[in-house]
């Protein structure tokens, strides 16, 4: 391979870099105006519920399960408007698992990506109720996906 050969192999990488860093970002503000929007509707801003509940899912979450659902599923050629709130759902599901995780009943943890945990924060019966009511929130979401027909709503909702 010739020295411009290469440089032009390379500028191609770099470009295919740019653009899956982009298309990432994307999918990534997409993902985290949708969550933000779900859970506008809670509780009252003031709410400690309200607040756990949003502390556990806006917090700064990577989102890599909702973003390689959202990334294969358009791979694949789905293109539904369900699918951002499908993806939201399972962040949900995966806050909610943290919550327990972190409880003092399970791992004790008094830190979660260097800030205190919802138990620490709220109280561990809120920081329950915050965990049961994000399960609730993403099963209500997966069962209200527009544009997914009857028995997949269904077959999401048993997969939760």
């Amino acid at each position: 391979m010739t020295t411009q050969a290469r440089r032009f192999a390379r500028l191609d990488v770099e470009n295919r870099e740019d653009a899956a860093g982009a298309e990432l970002a994307l999918v990534r503000q997409e993902l985290e105006e949708r969550l933000a929007f779900l859970l506008t509707d809670c509780g009252p801003p003031s709410d400690p519920l309200a607040l756990a509940m949003r502390a556990a899912a806006l917090g700064a979450g990577q989102r890599m399960r909702p973003l390689l659902l959202m990334l294969v599923a358009r791979d694949l050629g789905c293109d539904s408007p369900a699918l951002t709130d499908v993806a939201c759902a399972v962040e949900l599901v995966h806050a909610a698992s943290l919550i327990l995780d972190d409880l003092p009943c399970m791992d004790d943890a008094r830190l979660r990506r260097g800030k205190p945990t919802i138990h620490v924060q709220f109280g561990e019966d809120v920081a329950i109720l915050a965990s049961i009511a994000l399960l609730s929130r993403a099963f209500g979401i997966l069962g209200a996906a527009q544009d997914v027909p009857p028995a997949v709503r269904a077959r999401l909702v048993a997969l939760g």
